[in-house]
């Protein structure tokens, strides 16, 4: 037998390196996912006008998110969350929430985007009461 056959037998690491690629890949994938998100909440914003029509709490595992439901002067609906984004610098997502009533026409500042997949939403980072009904 030779010696090259006898190291790398016996070193105990029998997986090809194609597997350690697919591994460095997929960590970085995540990487990058965990790090776009509170970006591009932070991005993008602008404003909007609608009508809340609905309010609900997504709980997921730890977490949760505070939704939104609108519907803007044309009819089109909308899904916004308020979530806290340490990108932005706003921590009172659950003062936002209970402010926000059902019924009342709103401008809103939003910023991010839809991602069906993964279930984000534009996030509100400001508001301000156009019509109380």
């Amino acid at each position: 037998m030779s010696s090259y056959y006898q190291r790398s037998y016996n070193s105990g690491n029998n997986l090809p390196t194609w597997v350690y690629a697919i591994e460095i890949g997929i960590v970085v994938i995540l990487l990058c996912v965990s790090i776009y998100r509170p970006f591009n909440k932070a991005s993008d914003m602008r404003a909007v006008t609608v009508t809340v029509t609905d309010k609900a709490v997504k709980n997921n595992g730890d977490g949760g998110k505070y939704l939104i439901f609108t519907e803007d002067a044309e009819g089109n609906v909308a899904t916004f969350e308020i979530t806290d984004s340490w990108v932005a610098g706003r921590f009172n997502s659950s003062d936002v929430y209970a402010d926000i009533k059902v019924g009342n026409i709103y401008t809103f500042t939003v910023g991010g985007s839809r991602n069906e997949l993964m279930s984000w939403y534009p996030n509100i980072y400001e508001y301000e009461l156009i019509e109380k009904n």
